[in-house]
């Protein structure tokens, strides 16, 4: 029983250096980064406005539907692994194929994108055996 609860408590300490990597890394890329000015990727881009809302629902959907109903900690290290994998590349996808073409989608991508992300805080954890 012993190796289960440290199992669980490295498991824990996993996410939340994961999370904690994932967003100071999408804040320091949105800061540092110039997104894809590319002209030509316009139509591509427009056509492509939607896959990161749908990216961010499935990431949303994932934390508050899946994840409450998984009971081992290997599983939810996993699935909130995938959810976070889901979110953070509808903000790579605002990067660097929507770009300053499309400004205002590209900051409410960014901006869902970082709340999608927030919401896997691993404060879920507790509830673990």
């Amino acid at each position: 029983m012993k190796s289960q609860s440290r199992f669980s408590r490295n498991a824990g300490i996993a996410l939340w250096i994961i999370w904690t990597a994932v967003f100071l890394g999408m804040l320091v890329i949105q800061l540092s980064v110039r997104a894809a000015s590319d002209s030509s990727l316009g139509v591509v881009a427009l056509a492509l406005t939607d896959l990161p809302f749908i990216m961010i629902a499935t990431a949303t959907g994932i934390r508050w539907f899946a994840i409450p109903r998984i009971k081992r900690i290997g599983w939810i290290l996993m699935v909130s692994i995938l959810g976070i994998w889901f979110a953070e590349s509808a903000y790579f996808l605002q990067v660097f194929l929507i770009g300053e073409s499309f400004a205002e989608a590209q900051l409410i991508v960014f901006i869902l994108s970082i709340l999608a992300v927030i919401q896997f805080i691993p404060t879920y954890l507790h509830r673990i055996p």
